[in-house]
């Protein structure tokens, strides 16, 4: 029998090296990803922008771990085979009441993967992905916090501008 001590010692082995602003997720090592993730984006206060072409369900199970009250959106042209359905975004607002993603198409304008929080405040964070969180731990990858962002801070107002993305 596992007890709630041994779980939380199991749950440190995953952990390390989450709160750092590179994380190296190796291969095989799908839960640290998963964790990794849901940490990030527990981290806004309030608004999460995803730039991924490749989302999936997995996408949609880690913002569910975001905060509440946070605005949520993806940029995409969900690429993905088999995409993200309708149907699946269905289920996840019926799980998550309350919860409402806006999706925008990425226009073919984004090849690598960001996650931004809180855009447009002084607590702007963005993060440079090297796997699409629904692949995350199957081949070696790292997420990066970027430190010089001003950059990417017209660059993802013009991508939050393009037209909007529907799901099929």
């Amino acid at each position: 029998m596992v007890t709630k001590a041994d779980l939380s010692d199991f749950m440190k082995l995953f952990d390390s090296g989450i709160e750092h602003e590179e994380i190296l997720i190796l291969d095989g090592e799908p839960f640290k990803a998963d964790v990794a993730y849901q940490k990030i984006y527990g981290k806004a206060k309030r608004k999460i922008i995803v730039v991924d072409d490749y989302i999936g369900v997995k996408t949609l199970n880690h913002l569910a771990h975001a905060k509440a009250n946070a605005v949520l959106t993806i940029i995409s042209d969900n690429k993905a085979r088999p995409p993200l359905r309708q149907t699946e975004y269905n289920d996840f607002l019926t799980e998550n009441p309350g919860r409402n993603i806006s999706f925008i198409q990425s226009a073919g304008r984004a090849h690598d993967r960001y996650i931004v929080l809180d855009e447009g405040t002084k607590d702007m964070k963005v993060y440079h992905c090297g796997a699409s969180s629904k692949d995350a731990g199957k081949k070696i990858t790292t997420i990066t916090q970027l430190t010089d962002i001003d950059d990417y801070k017209n660059t993802i107002r013009t991508l939050l501008g393009n037209p909007p993305l529907v799901l099929r």
